[in-house]
């Protein structure tokens, strides 16, 4: 079922502890390279130098951390193991688009990124443009 967000969610293993998340029509964005400001004056005022992120990319986390929140409460605690499968038509590698997806999970699906210690990252060709997120806790040991 799709409801009007173009969001939703299942448990598509036998496991109710695994997390699936479908995006489907928002199409994956690599993470973008951080810029470099350098020091200038603006209105009379010192702006230092500072390294910030672009834009486009800024607003592709929004967007994602806006689909997530219908999936999730409250962001999961403690090791995860993540599985995310891009269905694209893209030139973008595999591993910049889970780093945009991963920092967009960040305060939503966990509190940060460093908690996945397992990432199995796939992407796909095909016509319709689909982010898929399988997310479980990790078992002890």
């Amino acid at each position: 079922m799709i409801d009007s967000s173009r969001t939703f969610t299942t448990a598509p293993f036998e496991d109710s502890e695994t997390l699936h998340i479908a995006i489907e029509d928002l199409k994956p964005r690599p993470k973008e390279r951080a810029r470099n400001a350098k020091e200038r004056i603006v209105n009379g005022r010192l702006i230092k130098a500072h390294m910030y992120t672009p834009k486009a990319t800024r607003e592709y986390e929004t967007q994602l951390k806006w689909h997530f929140r219908l999936a999730v409460k409250n962001p999961w605690t403690g090791p995860l193991v993540v599985m995310i499968r891009f269905t694209t038509r893209s030139r973008a590698d595999a591993d910049n688009l889970a780093k945009a997806v991963l920092d967009g999970g960040n305060k939503v699906l966990y509190d940060d990124d460093a908690q996945v210690t397992t990432l199995i990252t796939e992407k796909v060709r095909g016509k319709r443009e689909i982010i898929e997120l399988w997310m479980k806790r990790k078992a002890d040991g």
